[in-house]
């Protein structure tokens, strides 16, 4: 559709070879060689973000047991069987999981952009 739009707008014809994916390959690993990229860059780049991912899921988990834990303490104080001193350090405790869930996500995030950088989709900043 868009080659039929140039052609009949602009009277250009603009052809596009179709190839494999062996060859879509063997392209892309030229470009990026061309532009400083190597092999290595890209397995290390993946290798951090597959730490960084895992990372980011048990920092979720953590969150996920902290704030359950949150949830017992609270019923547990308006039935008298805690005291607000302990019910601040379990409050404590999972703002401590917030932020460490909240790390790992940023830390998942450069992660992903430097993997993008070492494939070439995005600048270097």
């Amino acid at each position: 559709e868009e080659k039929v739009s140039l052609s009949e707008r602009f009277g250009l014809w603009v052809s596009f070879y179709p190839f494999d994916q062996d060859h879509y390959l063997e392209i892309a690993a030229h470009w990026l060689r061309t532009f400083g990229c190597g092999d290595a860059e890209i397995a290390a780049a993946r290798a951090a973000l597959a730490a960084a991912r895992r990372a980011e899921g048990l920092a979720t988990k953590r969150l996920s047991v902290a704030s359950e834990q949150f949830e017992l303490a609270r019923r547990s104080f308006k039935l008298g069987e805690i005291n607000a001193f302990d019910l601040y350090r379990v409050r404590q405790l999972q703002l401590e999981a917030q932020r460490a869930r909240a790390a790992a996500s940023i830390d998942a995030g450069v992660a992903q952009s430097r993997l993008n950088q070492a494939w070439g989709y995005a600048p270097e900043l």
